[in-house]
């Protein structure tokens, strides 16, 4: 076959001849094809094509008319080719405003890459994601837009399995985004990243990443869940660790991931000698357990649930957990895993389902295996990806001070070391102690910025107090008499339990202030006597 094409010659590019070619070598399945490029003083360019093809070919089938009309689009300019699909299913004002917006934002790289029906739909994302980051202004980080799509070839003809376009109002480096997808289990291949200015001067970062998925996960079905875990850790709302794993290989929620993540760092505190890796790959190793400790959880604290069905559930997931575990080969899995199941359990109440980005449990102590004594009656475990404390109290009326601890790895042992003393010293006051201590696991560097430091310490304080309060039954004042009205969303595994002090203590001096603040927003019972001293109060140690 031949053919002879004429365009424009202001509009005779490489690329643009390229795009013919392509055209052409599809239509006919060509085994190869020779051009020759005309430029002469006429106002058009003249292409012609020599199209090989396979022997006994037939091109009868050809619709000369739909291929003039492909070629056509392959000839067009970038920005003409904007305008053009921009019209399509909008009114003529609406095209015209997108098209001015768009015609030049994307750069020439992307230009060679990518087909204008290509950035038709990066502008639709770009345009929701812009939308949403606008409507999310004062937020600490809004969520990045991620699609998953299946090149032709993938899995086959290429080594990719995927790629996943990331839509960011910051740029990335790869050595930034690489740990997130390697945590997940992925493989990243390649990258292509495009910076996109638009004409009313917005900025927006594409990144598109070749990926290599693990045997027997389907990239379409999980796009979904990665899009999730991968925005969530991007915001800081999870951490990324070994962990994550279980999100694409078992089609867990990234929140699901959390609570048993959360359990994992419980366990460390309450000196359990594994590593965290371990526990991550005891759970992956064994699947079935992870699902049914998950189902577990949800089973003892969902609160669509009404008690019939909380029983009956449980009882249910438990006969499956038990048999789960009795499968596990090894004795240090065993055990790792069914101190999972100890621990919830140990667990009486949860804010998880109150959706927040941080996780509070309520633990009973005494159900623990292996805990340290001295046990108290009731324990507040919180962890968030900026902050993990503990709240240790030996009676429903207790009180003591929270400590903001250095220690990352055992500040629960610094806490319960502490709080013996402060039992001995609430004898003469309230019948018994408590204690509460607290990490900030994101402090910059002080000697490089004091206020700072101090500012994410703050954030801490204020995370753990709230996870505290989550957890909190409240009175509330009807005529002469007081009401107990339980927190949202928590199914309760206990009896009523509204009595909830926290004082000053070491790195928290000045912080009483933030504690009342935060208990007024939560409408809590005891007002400003909920955290001693501050501006209402009396600071002891000023006036010794």
């Amino acid at each position: 076959m031949s053919a002879v094409v004429y365009l424009p010659r202001d509009r005779y590019t490489t690329n643009v001849r390229l795009r013919i070619e392509q055209e052409l070598r599809e239509t006919f399945q060509a085994v190869s094809i020779d051009y020759e490029a005309r430029m002469t003083e006429s106002a058009l360019a003249r292409l012609f094509f020599r199209i090989r093809l396979p022997k006994n070919a037939d091109v009868s089938h050809v619709n000369t008319a739909e291929l003039e009309k492909r070629l056509v689009r392959a000839a067009r300019s970038w920005s003409e080719g904007i305008a053009e699909v921009l019209r399509e299913g909008r009114d003529a004002e609406e095209a015209k405003e997108l098209a001015a917006i768009w015609a030049e934002a994307f750069p020439a790289g992307y230009r060679v890459d990518y087909e204008v029906e290509d950035a038709l739909e990066d502008i639709a994302r770009f345009e929701r994601y812009g939308a949403a980051a606008e409507r999310a202004v004062g937020a600490r980080q809004e969520r990045p837009g991620v699609h998953v799509y299946l090149p032709e070839g993938a899995g086959a003809t290429l080594e990719e399995d995927a790629r996943v376009k990331l839509y960011m109002l910051e740029p990335k480096s790869l050595s930034q985004i690489l740990p997130y997808f390697h945590n997940l289990g992925l493989e990243v291949l390649d990258e292509r990243p495009f910076e996109i200015e638009t004409a009313d001067r917005r900025d927006f970062f594409l990144y598109d990443l070749g990926l290599k998925y693990p045997a027997g996960v389907d990239p379409v079905s999980t796009g979904e869940l990665l899009a999730d875990s991968f925005g969530a850790a991007v915001t800081g709302a999870a951490e990324s660790d070994a962990f994550d794993r279980l999100v694409l290989r078992e089609g867990m929620h990234w929140r699901q991931v959390t609570v048993l993540r959360a359990y994992a760092r419980y366990m460390r505190q309450m000196g359990n000698s594994n590593s965290f890796g371990f526990m991550a790959d005891t759970l992956l190793a064994n699947a079935d357990v992870a699902r049914g400790l998950s189902a577990l959880f949800a089973a003892r604290f969902d609160p669509e649930l009404n008690d019939a069905e909380r029983l009956e559930a449980q009882e249910t997931v438990r006969q499956e957990l038990a048999a789960s575990i009795e499968k596990v080969a090894t004795l240090d899995a065993d055990r790792v895993l069914r101190t999972f199941a100890n621990l919830i359990e140990a667990t009486l109440r949860t804010n998880y389902y109150q959706d927040k980005r941080h996780l509070s449990f309520k633990l009973d102590p005494s159900r623990i295996d292996g805990l340290p004594f001295p046990r108290p009656m009731f324990e507040i475990w919180v962890y968030a990806p900026r902050v993990e404390g503990v709240h240790l109290r030996f009676g429903k009326v207790a009180r003591g001070g929270l400590r903001w601890s250095d220690r990352r790895e055992d500040f629960r042992t610094e806490v319960l070391g502490l709080v013996k003393a402060q039992t001995v010293k609430n004898a003469v006051i309230v019948p018994t102690g408590a204690k509460g201590g607290f990490f900030a696991k994101q402090l910059p560097d002080p000697a490089v910025d004091r206020a700072a430091w101090m500012a994410e310490g703050v954030e801490s304080y204020k995370t753990f107090i709230s996870g505290l309060l989550d957890l909190t039954d409240n009175l509330v004042t009807e005529g002469d008499g007081e009401r107990l009205v339980p927190p949202s969303n928590v199914v309760r595994h206990d009896d009523d339990d509204s009595y909830l002090v926290v004082a000053a203590d070491k790195g928290t001096a000045t912080f009483s202030d933030i504690a009342n603040g935060l208990a007024a927003e939560y409408g809590f019972w005891l007002g400003d006597a909920f955290a001693s001293g501050g501006s209402v109060g009396y600071d002891h140690k000023a006036m010794a």
